[in-house]
């Protein structure tokens, strides 16, 4: 697979990160020290680039970091050097935690695959699938956005799309997730990927159900999300969630409501 890169700048990170600047500082610090090369990737990219090209202002307290190797060794050093909480996430796909101050979190995780390109592919949404590295992200604010499926031509268009199919098969709960973000940024649902929720819709089954729990609380927090609750329903996703819809569905009220059940 061919990633997609593109120079782009940043206009002003003290503003953008806050807070978590100094910290992907030291973070970047300790790496050169190791020769370890470090890639900033996920929502924190994201959300990075939405504020950006979109003026949403969102402050980015967490940051997803992604490296070849021994993530868990780095965050254990990072978690001492910065006096942080250390939580491990993940032992199988190596996948850590670290929280300081109480409210700034870093991921640490390794590459799911050979290269940091393969590893993207395998994240849930194209908008969550760009990385820049981090080092050249501190070091002027102009960095190359590696974005291998897309994400950020789907950002300026406002689409939500999975990055692949096996995305669903890998965790269900990212078909949930679709609609919480389709709502949470006012983006529409790529028609395939639509398709994909209505073929793999009882998978969500299997999904934990605080994880299930959590990720509906944030879609009904969100002041769009009527519409996309309305599209659960549509591709048949929120009846396997939330059966007992199903029996009310047609039922008639009395004459005191236009609405059925």
């Amino acid at each position: 697979m061919t990633a997609m890169k593109m120079v782009y700048r940043f206009s002003d990170l003290k503003v953008i990160l806050g807070r978590g600047l100094q910290l992907l500082k030291r973070l970047s610090q300790m790496a050169g020290g190791d020769g370890i090369d470090l890639y900033l990737v996920g929502g924190a990219v994201r959300d990075m680039i939405l504020r950006e090209i979109k003026g949403c202002d969102v402050q980015i307290n967490d940051f997803d970091i992604s490296l070849p190797i021994r993530p868990m060794k780095f965050a254990h050093d990072f978690a001492a050097e910065t006096g942080g909480a250390f939580v491990l996430l993940d032992e199988e796909f190596p996948t850590v935690r670290v929280i300081v101050d109480g409210d700034l979190i870093v991921d640490f995780s390794q590459f799911r695959a050979p290269t940091l390109e393969g590893d993207l592919s395998l994240r849930d949404l194209t908008v969550n699938a760009i990385a820049v590295k981090l080092e050249d992200l501190l070091s002027a604010g102009q960095v190359e956005l590696i974005d291998p499926m897309g994400g950020y031509q789907d950002m300026l268009d406002g689409i939500i799309r999975f990055c692949s199919e096996r995305s669903v098969w890998d965790d269900p709960l990212r078909m949930l997730r679709a609609y919480r973000f389709a709502a949470a940024l006012n983006f529409e649902i790529s028609p395939e990927s639509r398709r994909i929720v209505r073929r793999k819709a009882q998978l969500i089954s299997e999904s934990a159900s605080e994880r299930v729990r959590d990720e509906l609380l944030k879609l009904l927090d969100s002041s769009n999300s009527h519409r996309w609750v309305k599209g659960m329903d549509e591709d048949g996703l929120l009846s396997v969630i939330i059966p007992e819809i199903n029996p009310t569905k047609g039922v008639e009220q009395n004459e005191y409501h236009h609405l059925d059940v």
